[in-house]
């Protein structure tokens, strides 16, 4: 296949882009909303709630999400994709009830105080309930991406995009109490599952659970186990700096830090885009599409750099959008955006690791990354607030990243070209490392944009006007 092919990647990728480019939209333009209306210490437990829900959707799952989308293409026998949907959803919800009816009965004050920074039982059960509207979006997302369907995925997330994230904004009006913007959120998210699983989902609803044969079952599980640690772990990366935070019960540094992660991660627009396509992809044609694959790596990496670039000569303006007291963020936040560009990254080069069925390697990675988080978390957190938080953020990042690299490619070989590769990975970490002490300066911010950009042209200037040409004379021809 020519590089008209690695064109067609992009542009069926670009149909599953609508709610994660207007995710990132919408993040920055409510940058300013949120960061003058709600106090730092309340819009912290805004976020620690959400972080908390999606904690608690990964735990109940038990990694089945993980095993629907493996098992999607190639059934196993007995337990078909209707069934795998059902069972699911029947574990996780049950698991979401059993856990919050447990906490609300043993420990509420305990919990509470943690999580909302004093006693409130309420809040307690709108978390479990938000958690089991995440599951619902979860499976319904790998059910549209398996089907390839973007009109049914992006209406689906758009949904959740809209309870999630925007519209909770609106209780503010009310009240910068953090409770009447959780209360809206759950709700607002619980409406919107409830709608989506009886109109795209319904098909995929069956009681008939009992006939799965337990052989069937046992590879089920066997498959999902394993990933759900890592699952869990990945989330203790991304999240682990804001309870820590909150465990020393700085709020307001949680609500600053929440803020630089909610700008770091509108860089996730691309490898959410991306891999909602890619996954199901790579599954259906790793064997006959393998040189493709490769070439996507490629240039996938280079354009990362690439929009690393964009955000450290666009920062400014984000900021001058931003609240004062939410502004300190700036010297750390490209630190806090390692972690959405090793996902990204990682979407090229670590699928060897499925595709082996070697989940626990995944288990190996995640674990070493989280822990030198959690390690880097106590010890720079206490006396570095956010910037500490940011820096084990970036450190487990990286980590994620080499152990993805070398496990993925012992199993399935992805990297064109390794020598590119690897200096693009240094560009990449030094543009984000540098920036602590580029923010402060439009000389030395220029420097580090000018040798990032030297360095990409240098090693992918030839194939990225190659790839120009061939686009323009296939739409020619067209």
């Amino acid at each position: 296949m020519g590089l008209s092919s690695v064109g067609g990647i992009f542009k069926e990728a670009a149909k599953y882009s609508v709610p994660t480019a207007l995710s990132a939209a919408l993040s920055l333009v409510l940058i300013p909303v949120i960061s003058h209306a709600y106090p730092a210490s309340e819009y912290g437990v805004i976020n620690l709630f959400y972080s908390l829900g999606n904690l608690l959707m990964t735990f109940a799952l038990f990694g089945l999400d993980n095993a629907f989308i493996r098992f999607y293409q190639e059934p196993i026998n007995g337990l078909d994709n209707r069934k795998a949907f059902s069972l699911s959803m029947l574990v996780a919800t049950l698991c979401i009830v059993i856990v919050t009816f447990c906490v609300c009965l043993m420990a509420p004050d305990v919990v509470a105080g943690y999580v909302f920074g004093e006693s409130n039982l309420v809040g307690l059960v709108l978390l479990g309930a938000y958690s089991i509207a995440l599951v619902v979006f979860r499976l319904l997302s790998v059910v549209t991406r398996q089907e390839f369907n973007p009109k049914g995925y992006n209406f689906q997330q758009i949904g959740l995009l809209l309870s999630n994230k925007v519209l909770y904004v609106l209780a503010a009006f009310v009240s910068t109490s953090y409770m009447p913007s959780i209360t809206l959120m759950t709700a607002l998210t619980v409406i919107m599952a409830v709608i989506f699983l009886l109109t795209h989902a319904r098909k995929y609803i069956t009681a008939r659970m009992i006939e799965i044969p337990k052989k069937s079952l046992r590879k089920f599980f066997a498959f999902a186990l394993p990933t759900m640690p890592a699952a869990l772990l990945m989330w203790i990366n991304s999240s682990i700096a804001k309870l820590v935070l909150a465990g020393y019960g700085r709020f307001e540094d949680v609500g600053v830090f929440a803020l630089a992660f909610t700008i770091a991660n509108a860089f996730q627009v691309v490898p959410a885009a991306f891999s909602v396509y890619w996954s199901p992809f790579i599954y259906r044609h790793y064997n006959d599409e393998q040189d493709l694959i490769k070439r996507m790596q490629g240039l996938l990496t280079a354009l990362t750099a690439l929009l690393v670039i964009v955000f450290i000569a666009g920062q400014d303006i984000i900021y001058l959008l931003v609240g004062n007291e939410y502004a300190q963020s700036q010297s750390y936040f490209m630190i806090v955006m390692l972690f959405p560009i090793q996902t990204l990254l990682v979407e090229t080069i670590g699928y060897g690791i499925y595709l082996s069925n070697k989940t626990y390697l995944r288990l190996v990675t995640t674990g070493a990354s989280a822990a030198v988080n959690v390690l880097f978390c106590m010890m720079l957190i206490p006396a570095y607030g956010g910037m500490g938080a940011a820096v084990a953020l970036g450190a487990s990042a990286l980590i994620m990243l080499f152990g993805s690299l070398v496990f993925g490619q012992m199993n399935y070989r992805s990297i064109e070209s390794p020598i590119k590769t690897a200096i693009l990975y240094v560009t990449i970490i030094a543009l984000c490392i540098g920036n602590v002490v580029a923010c402060e300066g439009i000389a030395l911010r220029i420097s580090l944009i000018a040798a990032g950009l030297g360095t990409c042209v240098a090693l992918y200037g030839k194939r990225a006007a190659e790839f120009t040409r061939t686009r323009l004379d296939v739409r020619k021809g067209e």
